[in-house]
């Protein structure tokens, strides 16, 4: 069985000309809030639980996906 971070290599890695698509914008009507979600984006909480630094243009908030994606109901300032 490989080691983590060959399978992670395995993966996540692909050779590239330097050009990633750009994602697809998710935008709630009422708030304007909004989100890009990208496969690398995806990738990323689904193998390292990594949703991206704050700030990031491409950071995928775990709060502000499941309101807009409709996952679950929230609360704001509940857990």
């Amino acid at each position: 069985m490989p080691e983590q971070s060959e399978r992670c290599a395995q993966l996540c890695r692909k050779p590239t000309d330097g050009v990633f698509e750009k994602g697809a914008v998710v935008r709630e009507k009422e708030t304007g809030q909004q989100m890009i979600i990208t496969q690398l984006g995806i990738a990323l909480i689904e193998r390292h639980h990594f949703f991206q630094g704050l700030g990031s243009r491409y950071r995928i908030d775990p709060e502000v996906a499941v309101r807009l994606l409709g996952l679950a109901s929230f609360k704001e300032g509940t857990p």
